[in-house]
């Protein structure tokens, strides 16, 4: 909509009736509204586009080269629009370069400016370079005393103020308040110090916040520069905005409410006599709501249509009614979420599914189902699945109450056994503790043929070399000291070979042993032959 149809079709006064009373809007408050909700909403565009692009910068100096020339260019295209409304109007001799001159020098585009500079600075200061262009902030510094300007919501006029906001902002940049940045930077600092503390300057919140707030100002001041030529041009003043007293005194008024003397029909009062002095103020629709919730839609319509937003405020609400009916059973849980969305609807939020309160119920909700459905600690898909693995547990548990796990003397014959208990098992249990506890035999079958190919403690090999190391070892457990000793353990070791998967052939380390028990037992352990090659050794040694 351009302005030369807000000055002609805007004419008649706007009326909105909500049990607090009725609100009047005359013909050229009407007008302001529609120019400054226009120029909000072409704000807010660049606002959320600037936020949205913090994450596409990898690092200070990136920003720093990039983000600063951007913004110049966004300011030149929004001020098209400024041109176009102008033109609207028979205004012809303006060009997109005169209105940015205009609002360069004027003070309009300072916050940005302001907050630019501040954070530059900053990097200046952590780069050890103070003298940075010291000629160009002057140079702002001197265009900035004709600044006015004002925040969206409370700023009363466009001819008489300094940007009292922003000299806050530096000020508490400069002193710390709200932010961490003078404590991270330093004047002497070693490179890899430095870039840190770029780092930390960069990623910094309440950095970023402020200029994400300037800019959101800057761009929205542009209706203030269409204003100035409008009466300078055209000697058009069609624009009933709030003045600097009219704002405080109403900011007072509402400071009040919450008295506890005040009746209902006082409030009424205060409110509509604050609407009269500013209606562009977030805090009155926060008194009515928070004082008349019954009459919620009409408050939010008059709300919207002066660019303000309660939905924040609705949400405080929505979630502190969450946790007083949340509970702590999932019927409880349940119940506050129907409750919530019946709430959601008496308050008229409507797109709910982002809501910190929203998601904190389904979050909650969630919790109570994954509890639900994970049963000795396996997360089963279905609640249904769920009770037959609660069904089947106390079986499953006595099953494998029946495995033990594998040990250095178990045999082939336990891996046997536990192959078979491993088939009786899948046939038996179905549910998705199954693939648990089949993991947990999976695993001792594993073990156990780390245990059985294990030979000595550093060494292994393939499981027949284990199993004639296991004959030995068989043996010498024996009593082999006489030949009817020999005979039964050879007996004995028959029955053994087929356990631990050879034949007494491929035993052959177990047939020298018994040979060698048979030689010592005529011989004894030191025949005269052993000492005859021993002495012989001992001789060539030396």
């Amino acid at each position: 909509m351009l302005v030369k149809e807000i000055i002609e079709g805007y004419n008649e006064s706007v009326s909105f009736t909500n049990q607090i009373g009725t609100f009047t809007v005359s013909p050229n408050r009407v007008k302001y509204t529609m120019l400054r909700n226009k120029y909000y909403l072409i704000a807010k565009e660049v606002y959320d586009n600037y936020v949205s692009e913090w994450g596409r910068y990898q690092s200070c100096n990136a920003f720093r080269n990039l983000s600063d020339r951007k913004m110049q260019r966004v300011f030149e295209e929004k001020m098209e629009e400024v041109k176009n409304d102008l033109i609207s109007v028979g205004i012809f001799d303006v060009d997109t370069k005169s209105l940015m001159g205009y609002a360069d020098q004027s003070g309009y585009l300072a916050e940005y400016q302001m907050a630019y500079d501040a954070f530059e600075q900053k990097v200046e200061q952590v780069n050890g370079n103070l003298q940075y262009e010291k000629a160009k902030r002057e140079y702002r510094k001197e265009n900035r005393a004709r600044w006015v300007g004002g925040s969206i919501s409370s700023r009363p006029n466009y001819v008489d103020e300094y940007l009292h906001q922003a000299e806050l902002g530096m000020r508490n940049m400069a002193e710390g308040a709200g932010h961490s940045i003078v404590n991270a930077v330093g004047n002497a600092m070693s490179t890899s110090n430095a870039n840190r503390q770029l780092n930390q300057l960069f990623t910094n919140q309440g950095v970023r916040d402020m200029l994400n707030e300037s800019v959101l100002q800057s761009v929205w001041n542009l209706h203030f520069v269409l204003m100035d030529f409008l009466l300078d041009k055209l000697n058009i003043c069609a624009w009933d905005f709030p003045r600097k007293e009219e704002i405080e005194k109403a900011e007072r008024m509402l400071g009040n409410i919450g008295s506890s003397v005040l009746t209902d029909e006082e409030r009424k009062h205060i409110i509509l006599e604050s609407f009269e002095l500013n209606p562009y103020s977030d805090q009155l629709y926060k008194a009515m709501f928070d004082y008349f919730t019954d009459d919620v839609d009409n408050i939010s319509e008059l709300a919207e249509y002066f660019g303000c937003d309660i939905n924040g405020e609705k949400e405080k609400k929505a979630y502190a009614f969450l946790m007083e009916n949340i509970g702590t059973t999932e019927e409880e849980a349940k119940s506050a979420k129907e409750s919530l969305l019946e709430y959601y609807k008496k308050v008229g939020l409507y797109e709910y599914e982002n809501l910190p309160s929203y998601q904190h119920i389904m979050s909650t909700l969630e919790k109570f189902d994954i509890e639900y459905r994970t049963v000795d600690g396996v997360l089963i898909d279905t609640r249904e699945d769920a009770d037959i693995a609660k069904e089947e547990l106390p079986d499953i548990q006595a099953f494998m109450g029946t495995i033990k796990q594998p040990t250095k003397e178990d045999t082939l014959k336990y891996e046997e056994e536990l192959k078979a208990k491993r088939a009786e098992f899948e046939e038996k249990f179905h549910s998705k503790l199954r693939d648990k506890y089949l993991a947990v035999i999976d695993k001792y079958l594993l073990d156990f043929d780390k245990l059985f190919c294990t030979i000595s403690l550093f060494k292994k090999g393939t499981r027949k070399e284990a199993a004639q190391a296991k004959a030995v070892n068989f043996l010498k457990k024996q009593d082999t000291s006489t030949k009817e000793k020999r005979e039964e353990a050879l007996r004995l070791l028959g029955e053994y070979l087929p356990e631990i998967g050879i034949t007494e052939a491929e035993a052959t380390d177990a047939m020298e042993y018994l040979k060698k028990k048979e030689y010592e037992e005529y011989y004894g352990k030191e025949s005269s032959f052993s000492k005859i090659s021993k002495g012989l050794g001992s001789l060539f040694k030396k």
